[in-house]
């Protein structure tokens, strides 16, 4: 028998062996950089320090956990499942009780406060799940989530800065990671002041690896780029999470050079490594990211009307 109960906090690393199991039959949306940057920071980026335990919810068969479903953890309505096995996913049952508290817990309101919108991520190899959306009034949208890929070979990528700027030979405060992101994405209060205690947290995670923290200095020895690779011995390939260059200091190559260097330290380290994620943007394609899947998105909405409002009387609120 199969039964429910919500997140906690002591669940984190038995979903994330799920996550590094699926590795050997995909190449997962929702992944190990995602994982534990999701946890780590978006808590104070987002002010959502309860999204975890309070929305987000697991299934047990013997009181182990056999599946997850899960979100970025910032109410925008996204939805992953994880399971324990391949196999487990083509339970037919389970799904629908899964699609059914994504519905319920995972939807995201919007402006007109009626509308109830949820992204489910379905991978391609999921037929079944497919399947059981479409049955359940999904519809698929135009948008699939690409995973972007540099091939990492046994020959090193050649590392070049701008005279005077250098790599950080050892850790920097966490505030300089939170000072480059802030300028390379442009934001302000709340988030401006709660930066480097998320990334401090994102540095107690169990994968982070500050040699595969990136971090290049200018010329007064102040942070103007880095990036973090997510690497685990189980995974073919490592994923950068994030990677950010000030606004002042663009085109000058240092973005290229975050990326080389993580990619030479990434095969220093775990030399089976075959390549590394990067972002969907024209950047990366241009210095050498190609499309290695996309990972198709459905959409369920719905319109909930207050309960006093005549409109609701003729919502049955079934799916």
């Amino acid at each position: 028998m199969i039964t429910f109960k919500y997140y906690e906090d002591k669940d984190f690393y038995t979903i994330e062996s799920f996550i590094l199991n699926s590795y050997n039959y995909d190449v997962p949306a929702w992944g190990l950089s995602r994982h534990e940057f999701c946890r780590a920071l978006h808590p104070d980026f987002k002010s959502t320090h309860k999204v975890w335990t309070e929305s987000m919810g697991v299934f047990l068969e013997d009181n182990q956990i056999v599946s997850a479903v899960i979100s970025e953890g910032a109410y925008d309505g996204d939805a992953f499942f994880l399971f324990d096995t391949q196999a487990r996913g083509e339970n037919q049952t389970l799904l629908k009780r899964m699609v059914k508290f994504a519905i319920t817990h995972l939807y995201h309101i919007e402006s007109d406060e009626i509308t109830r919108t949820l992204h489910l991520y379905v991978p391609t190899w999921h037929t079944t799940l497919r399947d059981v959306v479409l049955s359940m009034g999904f519809i698929k949208e135009d948008y699939e989530e690409a995973s972007m890929h540099i091939e990492i070979s046994q020959k090193p990528f050649e590392v070049s800065l701008p005279e005077g700027y250098h790599f950080s030979s050892e850790s920097v405060p966490a505030f300089y990671l939170s000072h480059i992101h802030r300028h390379a994405f442009g934001y302000e209060l709340p988030y401006a002041e709660v930066g480097s205690t998320a990334f401090n947290k994102l540095r107690e995670m169990k994968h982070h690896d500050e040699k595969l923290e990136v971090v290049i200095l200018d010329l007064d020895e102040r942070p103007v780029a880095f990036g973090i690779a997510w690497m685990d011995p189980k995974m073919p390939y490592a994923e950068l999470e994030p990677m950010a260059v000030v606004w002042w200091e663009r085109r000058k190559g240092l973005g290229k050079a975050v990326i080389y260097e993580l990619c030479n330290r990434l095969k220093q380290i775990y030399p089976h490594v075959l390549s590394m994620t990067g972002g969907d943007q024209p950047f990366y394609e241009a210095i050498g990211f190609k499309v290695k899947s996309k990972t198709p998105r459905y959409q369920f909405q719905m319109k909930i009307y207050k309960s006093w409002d005549v409109r609701s009387k003729t919502e049955n609120y079934r799916f």
